[in-house]
């Protein structure tokens, strides 16, 4: 690789990952907004659109301080930085952003080289504390 071809590809690279954080904080940002609306879901309310055709993303019972720290552990060993990602399967851009890390080829594998992907529900045991730390 030519040493332009290299600065290229590492512009490349940083820019990617700035879309890459800037859209987890979006997604992230969405459960703040939610959290203002009256709270709880009451039984026998319909779910939003497309709700009952999307699979599993987060793990509501996995505590988030474990998630964090086992990414840590392999992060470290991998040399690669932890993308912490809070939200829920009841987060439609949360699903889309996902979506984005699945099938967009670039960002998929800039996550894989790159990254340690850490997907931790809002609700999940220790995800308050860790998000008023991640926030404070």
């Amino acid at each position: 690789m030519q040493p332009e071809e290299m600065t290229t590809s590492r512009a490349t690279t940083v820019g990617l990952r700035k879309w890459l954080i800037t859209a987890a904080v979006l997604a992230s940002s969405a459960r703040t907004t939610i959290a203002q609306e009256p709270a709880g879901k009451k039984e026998g309310d319909k779910p939003g659109p497309g709700a009952a055709k999307r699979d599993s993303i987060y793990d509501r019972t996995a505590d988030a301080k474990v998630q964090v720290a086992k990414a840590g552990h392999r992060a470290k060993h991998d040399e690669k930085r932890i993308l912490l990602m809070f939200g829920g399967d009841w987060c439609g851009w949360c699903h889309e952003l996902h979506d984005v890390f699945k099938t967009n080829t670039e960002v998929a594998q800039t996550l894989s080289s790159e990254d340690v992907l850490v997907r931790a529900d809002t609700e999940a045991p220790n995800a308050a504390e860790l998000l008023k730390t991640e926030a404070g």
